[in-house]
């Protein structure tokens, strides 16, 4: 994928959403198949909204964090 300027890609392959956004190629197709993020056909290639995946990913709930004792994971003091 190339640009010649400085925007953002339109479009992307299942590499590129992993490298962008993190998510595996199971999980990009799992939400393809569910709707909720959007992709074209070109040929045989399968182009990703890129700006579909970014949507979901900002509408879902933020992550809630737990720190234990003196700011340690809980995993890290296992109870005996």
């Amino acid at each position: 994928m190339r640009q010649s300027t400085n925007t953002p890609p339109l479009f992307g392959r299942i590499p590129d959403v992993r490298r962008i956004f993190g998510l595996t190629r199971s999980r990009t197709y799992e939400l393809l198949t569910a709707g909720h993020i959007a992709a074209v056909k070109d040929g045989r290639a399968l182009l990703i909204d890129l700006r579909s995946v970014e949507r979901y990913l900002n509408d879902r709930p933020k992550a809630q964090l737990r720190v234990g004792k003196a700011g340690t994971s809980p995993s890290a003091n296992p109870q005996k």
